[in-house]
């Protein structure tokens, strides 16, 4: 049975919300979702499933949810994100987990970059974040809407990003925080997106053991026929030998 946790973040008065599946004396995946991504999106809600019955233990990590007493966008940056997630490892391991592997998909593989403690014993990146080609180059400063400022960010939808997020993600050099991840780092790129030649970079810069695996017709969110059960399997045999 899934169940939801909410777990303290020291000096604040705010929890993170996390939904576990899965016996603890297990190996823990950590699912960390990208910008404007929850952790109903549905390769996460179903890896998860997948995940538990390959014998491992599964959290879905929000970074930001509608609870009164949890963080909302707004005020935040990759970095109070990235504080987060280190959180959340911490509090796994005083519940005796010994194993830790964490997936970051788009900007939530820059929270993993981003990790302080970067206590994992390893890492999968789906389809990650990279400066060079990020969503915040698209965006224009909107001075006062709603009562906040912002940079208004022009998809298919419009979307209002925290002035503090915008300017701290221009800053980031991603490339060379990989260079600081000990555990084993797995790269994947979705071959339909616009970060393979950036992925591969990522996957030449890793000092430890790595892997590199091109997704063939995969876009970004893995929407397409079969794509999920591909990047699910590739997943699991990387983090299964390290378990």
């Amino acid at each position: 049975m899934e169940r939801e946790v909410k777990i303290k973040i020291p000096g604040t008065k705010k929890f993170v919300y996390v939904k576990v599946r899965g016996s603890l004396k297990k190996p823990l995946v950590v699912f960390v979702p990208g910008l404007f991504c929850r952790i109903n999106e549905h390769y996460f809600f179903n890896g998860a499933k997948y995940f538990e019955k390959a014998g491992y233990a599964v959290c879905r990590m929000n970074l930001y949810s509608y609870q009164k007493d949890a963080r909302k966008a707004a005020g935040c940056t990759l970095k109070t994100h990235a504080n987060d997630l280190d959180v959340v490892v911490r509090y796994f391991r005083g519940k005796g987990v010994r194993k830790i592997f964490v997936v970051g998909h788009s900007n939530g593989g820059a929270v993993v970059l981003l990790s302080k403690k970067k206590d994992f014993d390893g890492v999968s990146l789906w389809d990650s974040a990279h400066e060079e080609i990020s969503g915040y180059k698209q965006y224009s400063y909107v001075k006062k809407l709603s009562g906040m400022s912002g940079y208004r960010l022009r998809w298919a939808i419009d979307y209002i990003l925290p002035k503090n997020l915008v300017e701290e993600a221009e800053t980031i050099k991603y490339e060379h925080l990989i260079e600081d991840i000990v555990a084993p780092v797995q790269v994947i790129v979705a071959e339909k997106g616009v970060l393979v030649p950036y992925g591969k970079r990522y996957y030449e810069r890793v000092k430890g053991e790595k892997d590199y695996h091109l997704l063939r017709g995969s876009g970004h969110t893995f929407n397409e026929d079969g794509v999920e059960e591909k990047l699910f399997a590739v997943t699991r045999g990387w983090f299964d030998k390290w378990r």
